[in-house]
């Protein structure tokens, strides 16, 4: 047997067992800003079919959601929605979150994966760029956030009412930045029954200060350059602005028997260490580092995605909360 399978089998079994994260501070409570700040009015909602596309047994459909809830943003979200094209009895569901930036595509294929298992698919698209450099500003990149996650518990609002859709198994699985957003609402909404967060993060303000990603560095030299004080001083207001939206701060809302957490060893992007302390802050869910850097681990995808469809399973089975 070569050493390259060797390697590729000691890292395969690395991977099916869940990483054991020492985190002495497990269990001490966290203090964290009021999930009023996710608040919002229910509307009813009738998404306009802007794209209907048939792939055999799969209805790919592009809505636009008309929503106006914080002055000054855009006045709709729009999202993918796949399903089976023929449901005998009311689905479970997923709703996806993106990344920073990039297109729909793999998301699209992640949707697909669960629609051949069951399910019915949302992918939730950005309204728009976040951490933009030219722009950044602190306060706008919060509200974004916020909309955001009011776009997701809209979104279970639109799904719920689907005759098709089982409401009591709902699920969300968030990419990167999709995986922070993914956390705040799972803790803003106990509608969602289980949750999956690829590489993200509970420490916004230490992936603002520490993050390797390009765009980051601009966004972060801008707003430190916008900022007076000493660069202890900057930080600490940046830790500050952002408490309400970082999701370490709502870590207490989330329960970790309903969480899979998948990071990457080394990713530049979201360092390991920061990974390990999210893992901590959500309670030591199960979890699974993959040998690989942030957009080199979606070589592990199938992987991956076979994980979240069994912890998904597993957890819609849970007794509810009371």
């Amino acid at each position: 047997m070569t050493r390259t399978v060797l390697t590729a089998l000691a890292l395969l079994t690395l991977m099916s067992c869940a990483a054991r994260i020492d985190c002495p501070s497990l269990g001490q409570p966290l203090q964290g800003s009021s999930l009023d700040t996710f608040s919002y009015e229910p509307l009813e909602l009738n998404p306009k079919i802007t794209n209907t596309e048939i792939e055999g047994e799969l209805i790919i459909k592009k809505l636009e959601f008309k929503t106006a809830d914080i002055e000054g943003l855009p006045k709709k979200f729009r999202a993918y929605f796949l399903r089976p094209r023929f449901i005998k009895e009311p689905a479970p569901a997923v709703i996806i979150l993106p990344p920073t930036a990039g297109t729909y595509d793999l998301l699209v294929d992640f949707g697909k994966f669960f629609v051949e298992r069951g399910y019915v698919a949302l992918v939730v698209q950005r309204r728009s760029a976040f951490f933009k450099p030219e722009r950044a500003d602190l306060t706008y990149d919060k509200k974004l956030m916020v909309q955001t996650v009011i776009d997701v518990r809209r979104s279970i609002d639109w799904l719920q009412s689907q005759e098709f859709v089982d409401s009591e198994r709902i699920g969300i699985l968030g990419v990167s930045l999709g995986a922070i957003i993914s956390e705040l609402a799972t803790a803003a909404d106990k509608r969602i029954r289980a949750s999956a967060f690829f590489l993200g993060s509970s420490e916004l303000d230490r992936v603002i200060q520490k993050s390797g990603y390009s765009l980051i560095i601009s966004y972060r030299r801008s707003i430190l350059e916008k900022l007076s004080g000493t660069r202890t001083e900057k930080r600490n207001m940046i830790k500050a602005e952002l408490a309400d939206i970082d999701p370490r701060n709502y870590a207490r809302y989330i329960d970790p028997e309903r969480v899979i957490f998948v990071y990457a060893r080394f990713d530049a992007i979201i360092p390991y260490s920061i990974s390990r302390q999210t893992i901590c802050n959500l309670g030591n869910p199960e979890a699974y580092g993959v040998p690989t850097g942030h957009y080199s681990t979606f070589l592990f995808k199938n992987w991956a995605l076979k994980k979240v469809f069994q912890h998904f399973e597993e957890t819609f089975a849970l007794p509810q909360d009371l």
